[in-house]
């Protein structure tokens, strides 16, 4: 229970803004942190961790033997023209 409440504090806790947890707290008095982060919160956290992870790891050299190029799991960012607002 201690390593999933670390990484809800650590890395969940990152996905909104201070200001967002100020305000939603503040609209409903007596709510928890557990009480205001969604499912979509901890499974978008994942899917990052996931997507990224062997990137990571060779930036840091532990793939680095290998020689290959490493692409991301989910997407990769090629085949779209980037347009304000609409893709991310």
């Amino acid at each position: 229970m201690d390593e999933l409440m670390l990484f809800l504090a650590t890395y969940v806790r990152t996905m909104h803004a201070d200001r967002y947890y100020k305000n939603v707290v503040s609209l409903h008095p007596g709510a928890t942190y557990l009480d205001i982060i969604m499912p979509s919160d901890i499974a978008y956290t994942c899917a990052l961790i996931r997507n990224s992870s062997h990137v990571w790891a060779t930036k840091l050299g532990d793939l680095a033997e290998t020689n290959k190029p490493v692409k991301p799991h989910f997407t990769s960012g090629q085949g779209k023209k980037r347009t304000f607002g609409v893709t991310t």
